[in-house]
């Protein structure tokens, strides 16, 4: 049966076995690449590569944030953090500000240059894998969910950012 997965079908890009775990409404993926997740906040970005049911591939590589913190200055650290961990077939960030469709509106704990960035297109242009982002308490409410019902998520640190579910999607 031929491989209908395009991602994993990327050079470089090891196969890897196994599916992640269920959700209602989410779609196994069977022969799902790794995936580079990035948390990029106000003091360190850090990257870590795991495989498709979220085991550690490689060692968690924190660079500080440098200052200032325009767009530029952090996709280097992600560029530098990226040539560090395993291979990878896809990227899922996490960032400390208002994300709308990968683009970022607000990002107060770094520098108003972010204002209109396009950040998934942005990642999946340097690293040359598909990114998706998100608010970094949104990420962390997706990682925790169930995926059944209406789900709320409160984070506290650094910042107080409820994230609403609904069967498994932000809402």
């Amino acid at each position: 049966m031929p491989n209908d997965d395009p991602i994993s079908d990327l050079p470089g890009v090891p196969a890897i076995a196994g599916a992640p775990a269920d959700l209602p409404g989410v779609p196994a993926m069977a022969g799902a690449p790794a995936a580079l997740c990035l948390d990029i906040g106000g003091s360190g970005i850090k990257g870590l590569t795991v495989d498709p049911e979220g085991r550690p591939l490689g060692e968690r590589v924190r660079l500080a944030t440098p200052a200032p913190a325009t767009p530029a200055a952090v996709m280097a650290v992600v560029a530098e953090i990226a040539a560090r961990v395993p291979a990878f077939g896809r990227v899922s960030a996490g960032f400390p500000g208002v994300v709308v469709e990968g683009v970022v509106r607000t990002a107060p704990n770094l520098d108003p240059s972010w204002a209109g960035y396009a950040l998934a297109a942005a990642l999946a242009e340097r690293t040359g894998r598909p990114a998706r982002v998100a608010n970094d308490a949104g990420v962390q409410g997706l990682a925790v969910i169930e995926g059944r019902g209406t789900e709320l998520v409160i984070t506290l640190a650094p910042a107080r950012r409820p994230t609403r579910t609904s069967s498994g999607m932000p809402r």
